[in-house]
């Protein structure tokens, strides 16, 4: 169970597209002859975004068909080795660049393979993955999250749980709302989206995990068994002597078979508790929290870009048409971080102003670009709303011709 803390300063606009417009249309700033202007760059801009967004689509389901492993049509010619290599290499440039559209970071390869190697779970298993299966593993996030966690597991002591390298159970977890893995197998490319994956358990999200119980829990249970077996032994050899005097001996030697035993018991169930209760996470994991595989993934990451392209435009724009005069780069990241993201949604993000700005310059909605000439400060303004509006919907129809 999981439950948000905390807010955590992220790169993406974590607000849908229509309650971004709805508030900016309702903000203070925007004057009440500015509002139906608004409104039309607003939907036109959001034609474009979409409509641009489609030739990259296109391109990358070309790509991605020899590569998917979910792939139902017939291929006609089979590519050949360096055909096949070219084709990777486009294809994961093109969805690189659509990952980064998309606001998410890589993390850093060294961080995802510490992960996936031999480890003690929370749960108290000892979990691994194959490395060598994959040609390669790659694993992206968006946003980062500090929540409540609330888990329900096994009493056990600290002197327990440090023996088996059981790490302890954190309040507060880092999660990824959103988390995409790549993996190569056998010429193919499998791609998976999921939604919030705690950042220790990136094990998860691939298969062919093998899980097994911990060096400690094993030779405990090695330890038991040989105990109750010798002393089996032993009183057996006892009940062939008929003796007196080995009567105490015959009865201590029955209760220590009969103690090992119920712990020898104890510790294989409690084992197969944490191996169930691990599955049970994993299958989770994989029912509940996967959002996309493979095409749809691609799907997936086309409209998450072109939601971040819209939201950074707009609310770039916004902040500089709505502005008494022109403002620098540093000066627009306030008025978005600040005035706009913080106050209006409550919402911490690191914007990108360099490339908002360099949209803002494509678009040609930019006005006027000055630099100061003590500071070395560029500062620039937006051309007015009107005629704005008026461009965005002759770029729109242009675009939707384009697009027949």
């Amino acid at each position: 169970m999981q439950q948000a803390v905390s807010n955590v300063r992220n790169r993406h606009v974590n607000v849908s597209p229509n309650d971004l417009v709805q508030e900016l249309l309702n903000s203070k700033r925007l004057l009440e002859s500015q509002r139906v202007h608004m409104a039309q760059f607003a939907s036109a801009l959001s034609t474009i975004m979409s409509a641009r967004s489609q030739a990259t689509w296109r391109e990358l389901k070309r790509l991605y068909d020899p590569l998917d492993p979910d792939r139902d049509s017939i291929q006609l010619r089979r590519l050949n080795a360096a055909e096949r290599a070219r084709h990777e290499r486009e294809f994961l440039a093109l969805l690189n660049s659509t990952i980064d559209a998309a606001n998410f970071e890589v993390l850093p390869r060294g961080d995802v393979l510490a992960q996936l190697k031999e480890k003690v779970s929370v749960e108290g298993v000892k979990v691994s993955v194959d490395q060598d299966k994959y040609e390669f593993i790659r694993v992206w996030t968006r946003g980062r999250a500090r929540t409540q966690q609330v888990h329900w597991t096994r009493r056990a002591s600290k002197l327990l749980r440090w023996a088996r390298g059981q790490p302890d159970v954190q309040d507060l977890q880092q999660i990824y709302p959103r988390c995409l893995v790549a993996c190569k197998q056998k010429d193919q490319i499998s791609l998976k989206v999921f939604k919030n994956v705690e950042d220790d358990k990136l094990e998860l999200l691939l298969p062919d995990i093998k899980i097994d119980m911990s060096n400690f829990d094993r030779n405990m249970l090695y330890g038991t068994l040989a105990v109750t077996t010798v002393t089996f032994l032993m009183r057996m050899n006892a009940s062939f002597q008929d003796n007196l005097a080995l009567g105490p001996v015959k009865g201590g030697l029955a209760a220590i078979i009969i103690t090992a035993g119920f712990l020898g018991y104890r510790l294989w169930d409690g084992v197969s508790n944490n191996r169930h209760r691990y599955l049970a996470r994993y299958h989770k994991t994989l029912y509940f929290q996967n959002v996309a595989s493979n095409r749809s993934a691609l799907a997936l990451l086309i409209d998450r870009a072109a939601e971040e392209e819209f939201a950074e435009t707009l609310l770039a724009y916004f902040a500089l048409v709505t502005s008494p005069g022109s403002l620098t780069h540093r000066g627009l990241a306030v008025v978005v971080e600040d005035q706009l993201l913080r106050d209006i949604f409550g919402v911490h993000v690191q914007f990108d102003t360099e490339d908002a700005v360099r949209k803002l310059h494509e678009l040609n909605l930019i006005a006027n670009t000055t630099r100061h000439s003590h500071f070395g400060v560029e500062a620039i303004s937006a051309i007015p709303l009107p005629q704005a509006a008026q461009a965005m919907q002759s770029m729109t129809a242009r675009d939707m011709r384009a697009l027949r």
